[in-house]
């Protein structure tokens, strides 16, 4: 699960503005982002400016194993759409073979705390 948010650029008056434009001002001789990249021209370094695209993600299987833990076994225990839904003992196995380093189950566990604290938080 993933979420990605660049909230400069969700304001509503620039992506309709940005809409209006002529296609070639986005992607001008296939220079991807060129309308942001030459606004940002003089305010950033080129090296960054330049440089492609670069992904970060969360250590998430060293959290669930970690310091994250006992948070994530408590709500998941306490999720009462996960006690209604889910066989809990299969939770309990993803989480023993995670922590012993059977198998890395950190998309799954990570999918289920999601999915408690979004049930907790807006339909409890």
């Amino acid at each position: 699960s993933a979420l990605e948010i660049r909230v400069p650029l969700l304001d509503h008056v620039l992506v309709e503005f940005l809409a209006s434009l002529p296609g070639d001002w986005k992607l001008n001789k296939m220079t991807t982002k060129y309308i942001f990249r030459a606004a940002l021209k003089g305010l950033l370094p080129d090296k960054i400016v330049h440089r492609g695209k670069q992904g970060y993600s969360l250590p998430v299987k060293h959290l669930l194993r970690g310091e994250l833990r006992t948070y994530m076994v408590e709500r998941l225990h306490d999720s009462t759409v996960l006690r209604e839904t889910m066989d809990m003992a299969y939770i309990d196995r993803l989480i023993a073979e995670h922590d012993a380093l059977k198998h890395n189950h950190n998309h799954i566990l990570w999918a289920l705390l999601n999915v408690a604290i979004w049930h907790d938080r807006f339909f409890r």
